[in-house]
């Protein structure tokens, strides 16, 4: 097992590498130079940075959510469900458009996701313990030939044969 989680501070030039949601959330919330600094280096060109489709849908949900509860709209429990009864609350919202159409902008490829690799996901599930967006990230990676991934989530390490970058700077006040 590989056990070892690099710093992303760590991907060298050159690299590609899968993205996972987390690392878009926590630039775009503020709480790490990081991930902001990798996204820069994708942008710039550096690194080549690739996020499923299925990562996009899920940025674009929480930043959603946060922003609406940023701006006092919605509090406690079940946000998604408040904003689902509140369609006029949606209306209002605009930040999150905005931060979703600047991943584009960072030269960020976007990977489709195919039904094998849903199948491939429930394998991994499986073998892994792991939830299905993250089987799916696996399985993309594994159908790419992409050995590297930047994520917050300590479970990747655990991935045998890939290399695992992890911000080491989150500032935890608060759940993203």
């Amino acid at each position: 097992m590989n056990q070892i989680s690099l710093r992303l501070e760590e991907v060298e030039n050159g690299t590609i590498l899968v993205i996972d949601a987390n690392i878009f959330i926590y630039h775009f919330v503020g709480r790490s130079h990081s991930c902001r600094d990798l996204l820069k280096r994708c942008s710039s060109g550096l690194i080549r940075g690739i996020t499923p489709i299925t990562v996009l849908h899920e940025v674009t949900h929480r930043l959603m959510i946060s922003e609406a509860q940023e701006r006092g709209f919605i509090r406690g429990t079940r946000p998604a469900q408040q904003l689902a009864k509140n369609p006029e609350i949606v209306k209002k919202l605009h930040l999150y458009r905005v931060r979703t159409l600047a991943i584009l902008a960072m030269k960020i490829g976007i990977a489709p996701v195919s039904f094998r690799d849903v199948v491939r996901g429930l394998e991994l599930s499986k073998s892994y313990g792991f939830l299905t967006l993250d089987s799916i990230l696996l399985a993309i990676m594994e159908r790419s030939g992409i050995h590297h991934i930047a994520s917050a989530d300590k479970i990747f390490s655990s991935v045998e044969g890939i290399t695992h970058f992890r911000p080491k700077d989150i500032q935890t006040a608060g759940k993203s």
